[in-house]
């Protein structure tokens, strides 16, 4: 029980739920930046699906560098902090349709590629008996992200007919996560050995 109540806890549960805000937010809303630009079925498929095809990418070298590394909180900044800063900026570009495009390309996946490095830090730095225990209490409160990201992000889109103040909203919930990431524990040798 004392473990749950450690900083470092309540940091990585914080920091899964705006992670989750964001990944979801962006998921639900992402087909309203391709609405009424006229594309074919097809096209609007394609563009659909490359977000996610530069997704599988970051994740494999993100995770590869990471355990090649063995650095976490970086990579999982790093990748935060991408996103975060691709989609303010495709907010602010978005009269430009493919350059704010590209710009999400890079800010879809940042809540998907920290993931890996995230998850191992648990795993490197608490001790057997409790980790368990805290990645269940991480993953059931962080994962209400899920419901309110979208949900905040169809408040505002009601409200203001528009996603830019969501995924503004968004960005800033990653570079959040970003700065958080670097208050997660670092692993010692004593808790690897345990």
């Amino acid at each position: 029980p004392a473990h749950l109540a450690q900083p470092s806890v309540l940091v990585m549960v914080a920091l899964y739920f705006l992670h989750n805000c964001a990944a979801y937010g962006c998921m639900t809303f992402f087909t309203n930046r391709l609405k009424d630009q006229g594309f074919s079925a097809l096209g609007y498929g394609v563009l659909f699906a490359v977000p996610y095809a530069v997704t599988a990418v970051v994740m494999i070298i993100n995770s590869w560098h990471s355990d090649k590394t063995r650095e976490r909180r970086g990579h999982v900044a790093a990748v935060y902090f991408m996103s975060g800063t691709s989609l303010i900026l495709s907010v602010l570009l978005s009269g430009h349709f493919w350059v704010s495009y590209a710009l999400l390309c890079l800010a879809i996946p940042g809540p998907f590629a920290a993931m890996a490095p995230f998850w191992a830090i648990p795993g490197e730095t608490l001790p057997r008996n409790v980790m368990g225990v805290v990645m269940g209490l991480v993953n059931a409160v962080g994962n209400l992200g899920g419901f309110a990201g979208p949900y905040i992000v169809g408040w505002m889109v009601k409200d203001y007919h528009s996603t830019a103040l969501a995924f503004s909203a968004l960005g800033v919930g990653m570079l959040t996560c970003a700065a958080l990431a670097f208050m997660l524990p670092k692993p010692t040798t004593a808790t690897i050995a345990k």
